[in-house]
């Protein structure tokens, strides 16, 4: 073999791998793995495509933790679905969005969910909005940014949202959640935000 038609050789200082490139390609082999393409060349076309779409819009895959705009994308993903989804399908929907599995997997954890009993995608996207925002006040602060529209918030999510995470946080007596709820549900009412 001649030294000429080699390819150059670069030592380790000159080798420059970014953070994010090895959770790039860990949940991309999770994505060909689980989903077993047939054609794996265009999956993969597709799947980095996505995620390049994603980012040139401002969003970016987060290892821990959720964005704002993975939220929202969920939420208009799961809107319109049947209340209650196999797990299966929720990751489906959270791989699309770009939120990280080790995430999704975390939330699942906390919701304590058993495997294949299907899952109220509203509660787990609930849960989803308290990784991003950590405290149940800031929680709520951000579902009502999420799913207001012309300043108004549609009572019903907001009202099972509270339901679910005061239930599942503890801190908050069962009455005062009761009454809470009632308030916002009151004649199905639509809150408006001044």
């Amino acid at each position: 073999m001649s030294l000429a038609n080699a390819d150059p050789i670069y030592s380790r200082e000159q080798i420059i791998i970014p953070s994010a490139f090895p959770d790039i390609l860990k949940d991309y082999s999770k994505h060909i793995i689980r989903t077993q393409p047939k054609d794996i060349i265009g999956a993969s076309a597709e799947y980095f495509a996505t995620l390049a779409r994603q980012q040139s819009l401002g969003r970016q895959v987060h290892v821990s933790g959720i964005s704002r705009e993975q939220l929202e994308t969920m939420y208009i993903k799961f809107h319109g679905k049947p209340p209650k989804l196999a797990r299966e399908a929720i990751n489906k929907i959270a791989e699309e969005s770009l939120v990280s599995t080790q995430t999704v997997e975390e939330v699942f954890h906390v919701g304590t969910w058993p495997d294949g009993v299907a899952v109220n995608w509203a509660d787990f996207w609930a849960l989803c909005c308290t990784v991003a925002a950590g405290t149940l006040q800031a929680t709520l602060l951000l579902i009502v940014d999420i799913l207001a529209s012309n300043g108004s918030v549609p009572s019903g999510p907001l009202s099972n949202a509270v339901q679910f995470l005061a239930k599942t946080e503890g801190s908050v007596s069962s009455d005062r959640v009761a009454l809470c709820a009632a308030e916002m549900t009151m004649d199905g009412c639509v809150l408006i935000l001044v």
